[in-house]
């Protein structure tokens, strides 16, 4: 018997309420965005709506950003290869400073 993987209209709503405190909770610095990384529950979120959490970017910095690491944006946290999360990695250290 196969496993249905789609959410419920109720887990959709859940799913976005969550993601959108998420991104609030980074962009008022108020959660470190590595452990937005490997926060499980961030997992789904687009890669450009993380770096747009990131206090001071928009959506044209995010897409510059982006497009400089050579990651395309619709990829989600989840769904990021070792040396693209690498990148992501060294690109918040260095904000760090």
């Amino acid at each position: 018997m196969p496993i249905n993987h789609e959410l419920t209209e109720d887990e959709r709503k859940l799913a976005r309420k969550q993601l959108a405190e998420i991104r609030r909770k980074m962009k008022w610095m108020e959660v470190e965005p590595l452990e937005v990384l490997d926060d499980p529950k961030a997992q789904r979120m687009r890669l450009r709506y993380f770096i747009e959490s990131l206090p001071g970017v928009g959506k044209t910095k995010s897409k510059q950003i982006l497009e400089e690491l050579g990651i395309d944006e619709k990829l989600r946290l989840g769904s990021l290869g070792c040396r693209q999360r690498d990148k992501i990695v060294k690109l918040l250290n260095e904000r760090k400073k």
